[in-house]
């Protein structure tokens, strides 16, 4: 049996016209993506576009605020805030530690440009995925 959360994402995704990515509770999806590929070949061309497109949107999204959050992480009061730390690194360790956390965004997503491979793809149908339940959870939590 599907959870609600479950169904309600898939609703989601469905609303904004992108293909689901799983049919029952957790991430069962094929790690190859082949049931979206089939998904995507059955629409007419405009449609699988579209749909392709609000997927990127979403994945860039929160890949930019991703890095966003990241790069708070230079200034103090926010490395304070996020590392729940009691001492602040100087200045170069934080940058050191926010280059590093970029790059490791830049290997785990792909660079712009370059076709993901196909762990990539994975991690951003997953987090893409994770994204529109989170915003589901908490407008069905507001209501």
């Amino acid at each position: 049996m599907t959870d609600k959360l479950t169904l309600l994402t898939n609703l989601i995704y469905l609303e904004e016209g992108m293909v689901t990515p799983c049919q029952s509770p957790g991430w069962t999806s094929p790690p190859d993506g082949d049931h979206i590929r089939v998904a995507l070949d059955s629409m007419d061309p405009g449609q699988a576009r579209s749909a392709k497109r609000k997927f990127r949107k979403l994945h860039r999204q929160m890949r930019k605020r991703t890095e966003r959050e990241i790069k708070e992480l230079l200034v103090r009061s926010s490395w304070n805030y996020h590392a729940g730390e009691s001492t602040i690194p100087v200045r170069k360790a934080r940058e050191q530690h926010v280059a590093r956390e970029v790059q490791h965004i830049h290997t785990t997503y792909g660079s712009k440009g370059d076709a993901p491979t196909v762990r990539q793809a994975r991690k951003r149908r997953r987090d893409v995925y994770n994204l529109v339940r989170h915003q589901t959870r908490e407008n069905t939590d507001a209501d």
